[in-house]
């Protein structure tokens, strides 16, 4: 139960991450995003947290909680407003923020949402194939592509734009269980479902 309810609480979350994804294999987010030109600035100016001075500290701030508040992202300044971060982790946090193209993250999620209702209402006759040019398999791509995307792949994942998304494919009632396959204990560890133990793995 508890893990259908974990599924049932990230679904939003999947929902996103899905869209992202969607628009990534279209090379909508392979391509350099135009940002708001004075966070550009700013992320710009600053080369670690190390370099953002104390005194600069609250007018950045108060420009990120400005972005942030429009998003709808204001509660990632919850530390920050509980006097619970240090100087150096106000600039970790601060530097971070600049990296995050949250404006553009607002606009996918809302297009994701969009489309998630438009998909809700749609009849069988206005659903159709996925864009044969975002589908392909190594079967028959060509050895230099596949070199490409592998380099392509170790360069995303070394810059932190690669995340992993494990779904339960559906509930595991051949295995006897009424939860999703992905929360079925493992035989030899039966306090560890599937989910937990390739997560583990994905971290280690």
């Amino acid at each position: 139960m508890l893990c259908q309810a974990a599924i049932i609480r990230l679904a939003p979350a999947l929902v996103l991450a899905l869209g992202l994804l969607s628009a990534l294999l279209s090379s909508k987010l392979l391509t350099q995003p135009t940002f708001d030109m004075a966070a550009d600035a700013a992320s710009a100016r600053f080369a670690a947290p190390e370099s953002i001075p104390e005194a600069q500290l609250e007018d950045l701030f108060r420009s990120l909680r400005s972005r942030y508040s429009a998003a709808g992202q204001s509660h990632v300044f919850r530390w920050l407003d509980g006097g619970e971060l240090s100087i150096g982790e106000q600039r970790q946090l601060a530097f971070d923020l600049l990296q995050v193209p949250v404006e553009e993250m607002g606009d996918e999620w809302r297009k994701v949402q969009q489309h998630e209702h438009a998909a809700s209402h749609a009849t069988p006759a206005q659903i159709s194939p996925f864009p044969h040019a975002n589908v392909t398999n190594s079967a028959t791509t060509s050895a230099d592509a596949l070199a490409a995307w592998h380099r392509l792949g170790l360069q995303l994942i070394a810059q932190g734009r690669v995340a992993a998304l494990l779904m339960a494919g559906g509930q595991g009632t051949r295995l006897g269980s009424s939860e999703p396959k992905g929360c079925y204990g493992q035989k030899k560890q039966w306090n560890n479902s599937f989910m937990n133990s390739r997560t583990k793995a994905m971290a280690s």
